[in-house]
């Protein structure tokens, strides 16, 4: 084989190599973008319902629980039946909810809290920092978009990796140039969402 045809042969060779490799990232383009385009036509929510609040289930039942209301602030909330109200504590304005089996037990002062805090003098964010505080170092705080029997609130919760047994809820609903505050006190509780959920303002 002479050298010319050998030169013929080395730039048609070479030539196949370019068609090949552009042809190759041609087509892993092409499956990149389809790819992409299947998982947005799976996954993407349309913007009304995607900016919807969250809407949380309650998974008790409150049909048979007894009904608290407060005159003063004007709300009513359901309570478990075999559990009881305890005032004085943490002020006379603090609603608390706990079992009856726990009263007396030191440092036991309730499971569930309603706090009040009037709109005219304080907002939503400095309450929750007024209520949340830093119980721990390297408290993990998150804060979502809810919705309460219609009412637009703000759960927050928080966790810490130093003592994984605590897990704090709290529900912010502003009504009627009041604040309210609804807290699990720090323990985790299957029943917490069913008692928010029957918050109603008056």
């Amino acid at each position: 084989m002479d050298a010319k045809t050998k030169k013929i042969i080395r730039t048609i060779l070479i030539v196949l190599l370019v068609v090949v490799v552009k042809g190759g990232s041609a087509y892993m383009k092409f499956q990149h973008k389809r790819a992409i385009a299947n998982t947005n036509q799976e996954t993407t929510v349309p913007a009304d319902i995607a900016q919807e609040d969250i809407q949380p289930v309650a998974t008790v039942n409150t049909d048979a629980w007894q009904v608290y209301e407060d005159k003063k602030y004007g709300f009513s909330v359901k309570y478990p039946q075999d559990w009881v109200t305890i005032g004085n504590f943490g002020g006379p304005d603090r609603a608390a909810f706990g079992q009856k089996k726990s009263i007396g037990t030191p440092g036991y002062d309730g499971d569930f809290f309603i706090l009040p805090y009037s709109a005219a003098s304080t907002d939503i964010d400095t309450v929750i920092k007024d209520v949340t505080g830093d119980h721990f170092i390297y408290e993990q705080e998150k804060k979502e978009n809810i919705m309460v029997n219609g009412m637009p609130a703000t759960r927050v919760t928080a966790t810490t990796p130093l003592t994984p047994d605590w897990y704090f809820e709290g529900i912010v609903i502003e009504r009627n140039n009041t604040i309210f505050f609804i807290e699990n006190g720090g323990i985790k509780n299957d029943s917490f969402t069913a008692f928010y959920q029957t918050f109603k303002p008056q």
